[in-house]
């Protein structure tokens, strides 16, 4: 059987087993879509009823507080969703700007075209339950950085694990990732560089 999107296939096989045949119904569906840098996938107010899968590019997902600050919650690259996915599995508006950090290609389906697909084969309820435990596991991991660790400990966490991601993003952008504003994020920079120096 003919896989028209054999990378996105193999990036949802690493989530949930899904068989070649059921695969072939959720491809009808899959539309692609392209962004420029700087382009919104979905921003606050709008009606949230689309998920993609990231084929190119990078996204990524905030939150803006009534001051105009932004707070980054997540990034998103290859093989790897796109969603409001609270507000989707609600069916409410989107609180959460998710926006193109670079030119960007995915691959769209409305939601509830993937829930009606639950029904028919068990592949669809388990690759929505290991989404759902991704999407709580990360969350909470968030949450436990933001709550537990200093900024200096969450800053180099960033560095090891995003070395790639923090060497092309801008540091205000890091800053609302942390939770630390852009004057702090640079005195703890310079700080790890003194340290180095002296080592």
């Amino acid at each position: 059987m003919l896989i028209r999107h054999p990378l996105i296939y193999q990036a949802i096989q690493r989530l949930a087993p899904i068989p070649p045949e059921q695969w072939a119904r959720l491809e009808g569906f899959l539309r692609p879509r392209s962004f420029a840098k700087g382009q919104n996938f979905i921003e606050p107010g709008q009606p949230s009823q689309e998920a993609a899968i990231v084929v190119s590019g990078l996204f990524r997902f905030y939150y803006t507080d009534a001051a105009g600050r932004e707070a980054t919650k997540a990034f998103r690259g290859p093989g790897e969703l796109v969603a409001a996915y609270a507000e989707l599995l609600d069916k409410r508006p989107s609180r959460t700007t998710i926006s193109a950090l670079e030119d960007s290609q995915v691959m769209v389906v409305l939601y509830e075209r993937v829930t009606a697909l639950y029904k028919s084969h068990a592949c669809w309820q388990e690759l929505g339950r290991v989404i759902a435990e991704d999407h709580y596991r990360q969350r909470e991991r968030r949450e436990q950085e933001l709550l537990l660790n200093s900024a200096t400990e969450r800053y180099h966490a960033f560095l090891s694990e995003k070395a790639e991601l923090a060497a092309k993003l801008p540091q205000k952008i890091i800053a609302s990732y942390l939770g630390i504003t852009p004057v702090a994020l640079s005195r703890i920079s310079s700080a790890g560089r003194r340290a180095k120096k002296r080592r």
